[in-house]
């Protein structure tokens, strides 16, 4: 490993988790990721994958020094040559081995050390065989959270195919939802398409009597089997919002033009009715300073005496 890196990296853990759990199972896919590129800054990725293994051992023994010193007293030049080459093939054997299992351990311990306690007694207490072996090692680890994918990619399908609107539920809450079983069957190795998600969406909706309309809306658009997923939830959202929203406006707009000027009226009345109820005696110019205005509309607070222009309690 390089010293180098050796300061500058901490390796990711993984806990023990619900592997039944997709949201759990996520964190697995999270941790694969960040372990290979751990591995790789330190040259040990392709030694955990199987890309570089041990060396195969020599199909000869190595020749004794015994028998290079009787073929140099016999001065057979080519029995000498042979024995020096199987020599020299055997202490590269000796070193690219040494350097493969020093390799191997340093992934190994990396990968160990990543495990919760429960996790590294079932990985290496229970199959020791594989203990020193970070390809068998990695791949069990793989196999045991995919091992069970089959019955969570079913349910997973189960559930966007009976998926529907809760109450109080949005329609973009809905559609986030949809997106994250979606998100979690690609993760397992499925994918789903656009067409999917917009069947999940209206399926749901279509459970609701009250969005009958608003899905014949958006569905009789000519365009909207080439529109993505995102543009269709916006628009029932929008919709969604201005009939939740604008129900109000909706219903009491004036629909005639007589409707619209006592809309007026009323509105320029009660602004009127809020101007003279916050006056408080005082105008502008000459002549208009406590004046009747004040007289009216401060009648309650004691009778009024013309003479000193002032309250008498």
């Amino acid at each position: 490993m390089s010293d180098r890196l050796r300061v500058k990296l901490t390796p990711p853990t993984l806990d023990a988790v619900d592997r039944m759990k997709p949201e759990e199972l996520l964190k697995y896919f999270s941790y694969k990721e960040k372990m290979r590129t751990y591995l790789s800054a330190y040259d040990l990725w392709d030694v955990t994958i199987g890309n570089v293994t041990r060396p195969k051992r020599p199909d000869f023994e190595r020749p004794t020094q015994a028998e290079i010193e009787a073929a140099l007293e016999e001065n057979d030049i080519d029995l000498v040559e042979q024995l020096h080459n199987q020599d020299r093939d055997w202490m590269q054997y000796k070193q690219a081995s040494h350097d493969y299992d020093q390799r191997a351990a340093e992934a190994v311990a990396v990968i160990t050390t990543s495990l919760s306690k429960e996790m590294t007694i079932h990985f290496l207490w229970n199959q020791r065989s594989d203990a020193l072996d970070p390809k068998a090692l990695w791949e069990n680890i793989g196999r045991w959270f995919m091992e069970d994918s089959a019955i969570i990619i079913s349910n997973i399908q189960t559930k966007l195919k009976n998926i529907k609107l809760e109450p109080n539920e949005r329609i973009d809450e809905l559609a986030n939802r949809i997106k994250t079983h979606c998100s979690h069957l690609r993760a397992l190795g499925v994918e789903e398409s656009e067409v999917s998600q917009k069947e999940a969406l209206i399926s749901a909706l279509n459970r609701k009597p009250e969005y009958a309309n608003m899905i014949i809306n958006v569905v009789s658009d000519p365009e909207y089997r080439n529109r993505k997923f995102d543009e269709i939830v916006q628009r029932l959202y929008g919709i969604e919002m201005y009939l939740k929203d604008g129900i109000d406006k909706v219903e009491k707009a004036p629909e005639t033009k007589q409707d619209k000027k006592e809309t007026e009226n009323t509105a320029l009345f009660v602004g009127n009715k809020r101007k003279f109820d916050n006056f408080n005696g005082r105008g502008r110019g000459r002549g208009h300073g406590r004046g009747r205005g004040y007289k009216r509309f401060r009648q309650n607070d004691g009778p009024y005496n013309d003479n000193k222009h002032e309250h008498q309690n």
